[in-house]
């Protein structure tokens, strides 16, 4: 594995040639489509009078690239803080959630903005930003107190989140200029260093190592109370690793993760692999992959996953029973409210009764995501009832979309800029926190998700990749 991983970082290294070429023939492809962004190409070709030079001042215009000087290691330590520091806080101080963490978190990116480190919005532009926040804070509110009709309310709970929330809005909005306002090179090699960090930060976890014991949680993958957590943030960074990269770096980074999640024993990094693999692998190494794996399950012990394909309420299994946990609260609420929801984070404070939930009281002896659901679908559909499932479905929808495009891009069919497939990588990889495995709304995660779709709302979604000829 160590060996997969310095093949990784060589291949990735050896790799800028083609990123700067790629982005190079990009740049020009997008910019000469449309009449108005054909005749700023002109411009600019007239005014450098090489088609070299044109072209890479045509870069540097590009919106993506207005963030002069912006160094890879200070993305680099920007990604880093907003993916780790939420869980760090949440695993040291053994806090409810981890509000606390994406709160410094989100505080910290705003700092950064104001002393003039990253890249920041103009005045104009933070000021629609924060009135589009205080509307839909406003919303929540509101959808909050007419849900006090249906069932008690915990406002004190409420109204604290909300600002949490409000908090993490504003972070999410700075960190789309300070994250994806950068040279498309700079971004990538930044991405890349996070992917190997969490790749360390698993081979730690294997051998054990810890520099701190969590008081909450029997198997952590430090800084993360558990191994699902570490895998919700692993992998959207692995799918852009695979979508970004030649064909040997995908296979490597997915065989490095897929050990991991085997010798880790999370069923959720083996959903994100497979996740990535579908998307970025061409067919026939998908046929190969399935006959791998094929002999694989029949000589190693693969117990501990297909325990949790068991969804039924007999297995004893405590992931299938949270799981199936979720899907009770979130009908339970939906019916007792008449679709309604119970208001914004009063899960797991209101009388919704869940049969489920009572045994995982009795095999675990807490309540376990009982506050979370189990997954951002059953949490969202809980306590906004037809509004929550219905949003989580149309995010469901763009996750399909991102996918395909990725995908279109992995397999030499379309191109995009760096900053869009990290964007469209993240996206397409919040899938699994939203469908499968989730730990509330509050997360590193779900801050890089709202970059993301800002950034991508920003470009247009129509216009993110162009398709390629051959």
């Amino acid at each position: 594995m160590v060996i997969a991983v310095a093949l990784i970082s060589l291949s990735a290294y050896c790799d800028r040639n083609f990123l700067i070429n790629s982005d190079r023939h990009l740049a020009i492809k997008i910019w000469s489509m449309p009449n108005v962004a054909r005749t700023k190409l002109s411009e600019v070709m007239e005014q450098s009078r090489m088609e070299k030079n044109g072209a890479a001042l045509l870069l540097q215009s590009h919106p993506a690239n207005m963030t002069a000087g912006a160094g890879s290691f200070k993305i680099f330590l920007l990604l880093s803080l907003v993916t780790l520091l939420p869980t760090s806080v949440f695993y040291v101080f053994a806090t409810s959630s981890q509000a606390a963490g994406v709160a410094s978190a989100a505080l910290v990116v705003l700092g950064l903005a104001a002393l003039g480190i990253t890249r920041s919005p103009e005045t104009h532009q933070v000021l629609a930003a924060l009135t589009t926040i205080v509307l839909i804070s406003i919303g929540i509110l509101s959808h909050a107190l007419i849900a006090y009709y249906f069932q008690p309310l915990d406002f004190l709970r409420m109204v604290q989140s909300l600002f949490l929330f409000a908090l993490m809005m504003v972070g999410s909005y700075f960190l789309r200029f300070a994250v994806f306002d950068n040279e498309f090179r700079v971004i990538d090699i930044a991405a890349t260093g996070v992917f190997l960090t969490f790749v360390l930060i698993g081979i730690a976890a294997i051998l054990g190592i810890r520099p701190i014991e969590s008081v909450t949680s029997f198997n952590p993958v430090f800084p993360f109370t558990e191994p699902s957590h570490y895998a919700l943030t692993f992998t959207p960074i692995l799918l852009f690793m695979c979508a970004r990269h030649i064909i040997v770096v995908r296979v490597l980074a997915l065989l490095s993760a897929l050990t991991i999640a085997y010798l880790l024993e999370s069923l959720s990094l083996v959903v994100g692999v497979t996740l990535v693999g579908l998307v970025t692998l061409p067919i026939p190494y998908l046929a190969i992959a399935a006959a791998g794996l094929t002999i694989a399950i029949g000589i190693l012990d693969i117990t501990y996953f297909t325990d949790r394909l068991d969804l039924s309420y007999d297995s004893g299994n405590l992931s299938v029973l949270v799981y199936l946990q979720g899907w009770e609260l979130a009908t339970g609420s939906v019916y007792r409210t008449l679709g309604w929801g119970i208001g914004f984070q009063q899960l797991g404070f209101g009388p919704i009764n869940s049969p489920t939930a009572d045994i995982i009281l009795r095999l675990a002896g807490t309540d376990s995501n009982l506050k979370d659901g189990g997954f951002t679908l059953a949490k969202a559909t809980s306590e906004f009832g037809v509004f929550g499932f219905a949003g989580i479905l149309l995010f469901g929808v763009m996750a399909l979309r991102t996918a395909w495009i990725v995908r279109m891009i992995a397999l030499g069919r379309k191109s995009a800029t760096i900053p869009s497939i990290l964007a469209m990588s993240v996206v397409c990889g919040y899938a699994i926190e939203a469908f499968v495995r989730g730990i509330g709304y509050f997360s590193g995660s779900t801050m890089l998700l709202l970059a993301s779709v800002l950034y991508m709302n920003a470009v247009k979604m129509s216009d993110i990749a162009t398709t390629l000829k051959h």
